[in-house]
């Protein structure tokens, strides 16, 4: 039996009726919860989680579920290293490397993300 398997059984069992005074621990500690592919289980991280906007939050406290990885950020709702990081420019988010057009008093003005 793989691990995941066999924690996932151990789970189980101690959801079941002779533990039911202690299932708000049982929860906490021994039954993680299931993360979507790319996110991690943690049991006590810190909130809020870093973002490609905000990358160093100040910390409000920490709750336990699922987060990007450390070193990654949280973008579109999947985690990315910083390089993958899309770029805000006047309240939009653009792919690196994009090219936006701008119209100025000079003609046309063009920035690079």
């Amino acid at each position: 039996t793989d691990g995941h398997a066999a924690a996932a059984t151990i789970c189980d069992a101690l959801k079941g009726a002779p533990f039911s005074s202690c299932h708000s621990i049982v929860d906490y500690y021994y039954c993680p919860y299931e993360c979507p592919e790319g996110f991690t289980y943690k049991a006590a991280a810190a909130i809020p989680s870093p973002t490609c906007l905000i990358k160093t939050p100040e910390q409000e406290g920490t709750v336990r579920g699922c987060f990007c990885p450390s070193g990654k950020y949280l973008q579109d709702g999947v985690c990315v290293v910083s390089s993958e990081c899309k770029c805000l420019y006047e309240g939009s988010f653009y792919d690196n490397g994009a090219m936006i057009e701008k119209p100025s008093e000079l003609g046309c003005e063009t920035c690079s993300c």
